[in-house]
């Protein structure tokens, strides 16, 4: 049996941080008077007092459920959905909990949650037909019922690696019937370039993500991706997947 909803509310918030965005909250259980009122009160009050960052997880939504108790208002659960404004149009985006950069798909801004613009790099696409028809051949030709296309997100680190050895090697030369004791010091300068994808999402193994990493690698080396431009990121915007890992964090 599903849960009555007792109560809804929208609510434009500044955070501490000065980020507005809206949030959006429902209350499940028994409907009960001005309990709208107070939900609305409460979630504008402790949304103006906790960071950005803070409004995502259950931190928050268990503070809101523990000031409904104060208030007497027995409810089951409150779910909490929350609204970012891009800081470039200024349109409402809504982010999943764990995302840290996005794509706007009214301008085409990029950048992370705090309003860092970033730029984003992207191989051109298949055509959808010619996508369809290489599942079908690494698939033994099987039914494709429904695609959904997305742009699947990497943080790609390139390096320089030097390698300098040295070392005394110690042999024996036969000279006749004898051995005789012989040493040489021996070195080598080793140098090279890599490049390491690593996918910017949660639960990677959902992306084949071994198999992606090396084509990512062989792709990178081969040609490497142009930055998209405001235009292009407008119309990929809704089929880009939300990167949940930041810079730092694959480092």
């Amino acid at each position: 049996m599903e849960s009555e909803i007792a109560a809804q509310t929208i609510v434009s918030v500044s955070t501490r941080d000065s980020r507005i965005v809206y949030i959006s909250a429902t209350a499940y259980g028994t409907p009960q008077p001005n309990l709208t009122d107070t939900l609305t009160r409460i979630i504008s009050d402790i949304g103006s007092r906790l960071d950005y960052w803070q409004l995502y997880g259950d931190k928050f939504r268990l503070q809101v459920l523990n000031e409904l108790s104060k208030y007497g208002y027995k409810v089951e659960n409150v779910e909490v959905a929350v609204s970012y404004r891009c800081p470039n149009c200024g349109a409402a985006i809504e982010l999943n909990p764990e995302a840290i950069i996005y794509v706007c798909k009214y301008c085409g801004w990029s950048g992370d949650i705090f309003g860092k613009n970033l730029k984003i790099y992207a191989w051109p696409t298949l055509p959808r037909q010619s996508v369809e028809q290489l599942v079908k051949r690494f698939t033994g030709g099987a039914k494709i019922v429904e695609a959904d296309l997305k742009y699947v997100p990497y943080w790609i680190f390139k390096a320089s690696i030097t390698v300098n050895y040295a070392a005394k090697v110690v042999y024996k030369v036969k000279r006749g019937k004898k051995y005789v004791r012989r040493e040489a010091n021996v070195g080598e300068k080793f140098e090279k370039e890599i490049v390491y994808p690593l996918i910017a999402r949660l639960n990677a193994e959902f992306y084949g993500d071994m198999e992606m990493q090396g084509n990512v690698e062989y792709n990178f080396r081969k040609k490497p991706p142009k930055e998209v431009t405001s235009q292009e990121a407008r119309n990929i915007a809704p089929y880009v997947l939300s990167p949940e890992i930041s810079r730092d964090e694959a480092k």
